[in-house]
């Protein structure tokens, strides 16, 4: 699991165990939180687009280059006009860093 500074990864969960409306009784899990949750969790707080959360996602399946523009009914010119936004939008100046960000490796 990626760490930052030590630090991991997790999600919580809670459900009510009383589902009568009764006295509340909730149940807290903590999970590993794995890449795909926390993609989209930077996607969420970015506010990048459904076309470019589609591209970080196929970015961090391991497609790149002319074969990411080609998945995408592409060019290769579109395709680097949405990196450059995305990379406006989360702070960051590269693919690699995009996605060290995005999974919780820096």
């Amino acid at each position: 699991m990626p760490r930052r500074s030590g630090r991991r990864w997790g999600s919580l969960r809670a459900a009510r165990l009383d589902p009568g409306g009764g006295a509340a009784t909730i149940a807290v899990t903590i999970q590993e939180c794995h890449a795909a949750a926390r993609l989209g969790v930077f996607a969420r707080s970015h506010a990048l687009t459904a076309r470019e959360r589609e591209i970080a996602t196929l970015l961090a399946a391991g497609v790149a280059g002319s074969a990411l523009a080609g998945r995408l009914g592409i060019t290769g010119n579109t395709l680097q006009d949405h990196f450059k936004a995305i990379y406006a939008k989360t702070g960051v100046h590269s693919r690699e860093e995009l996605l060290a960000r995005a999974l919780g490796g820096a």
